[in-house]
């Protein structure tokens, strides 16, 4: 409001900077960690508190990030573990990304979804998946992904990273204050604009540069 009362104009692209959340069993446990938390960690040399055991959920960029870090992390003692509910053709991240990940070794389990993080004593020490199933088109356009009953197993570990996609934080400006209304970039909020991920969703820096841009 401050800002409105010097400014004509605002452009707000606060970026998608929070994770979202993984709503299973056991996600309080300890040794489950937040997938940017954990490379900003990295990325400033200090202790990410991971295990040598490492799931990451996701198939996203992030998700791609997280295990090629984890598995220097990890070191060759240690093994790191990607799990994605439907196939190698179908996730999001770049294929760069994708290839580089394979290249280096880490396990890839495709068509598998976490149903559960078993714990002992508050620890991770494994996480329970479902097998899965390709059949018909889901609301984003891609192919659904369904449980095969009675297909769970155990994957063990000690750390689960869940890369499952990023939100935006837009608290600052109320719900739904930043969204997009009849026409792009123009939020409900006279004089507001916003572009990028607040708009898009999680995308990428160029999108967002072009959005600044266009606005």
């Amino acid at each position: 409001e401050s800002l409105r009362l010097e400014y004509p104009y605002i452009f707000a692209a606060p970026g998608a900077q929070l994770s979202a959340p993984l709503k299973i069993e056991g996600a309080d446990a300890a040794g489950v960690t937040d997938p940017l938390e954990f490379l900003f960690r990295a990325r400033r040399g200090e202790d990410t508190g991971t295990g040598r055991n490492i799931v990451i959920i996701g198939g996203g960029n992030t998700a791609m990030d997280a295990a090629r870090t984890a598995h220097r992390i990890a070191g060759r003692e240690g093994s790191v573990t990607v799990v994605y509910r439907r196939t190698v053709n179908e996730m999001p991240a770049d294929q760069g990304e994708i290839r580089e990940v394979m290249e280096e070794g880490i396990t890839l389990i495709e068509l598998a979804a976490p149903e559960k993080i078993v714990t002992d004593k508050g620890r991770v020490t494994g996480l329970l998946c479902s097998r899965m199933a390709l059949s018909g088109i889901d609301r984003s356009g891609r192919p659904a992904p369904q449980k095969i009953a009675g297909s769970e197993f155990m994957i063990p570990c000690d750390t689960v990273i869940p890369a499952i996609g990023q939100i935006t934080d837009i608290a600052f400006a109320g719900d739904p204050g930043l969204s997009v209304a009849e026409r792009p970039y123009m939020t409900s909020i006279k004089g507001v604009y916003t572009g990028g991920d607040a708009m898009r969703g999680a995308s990428t820096a160029i999108n967002a540069i072009g959005d600044g841009r266009k606005a």
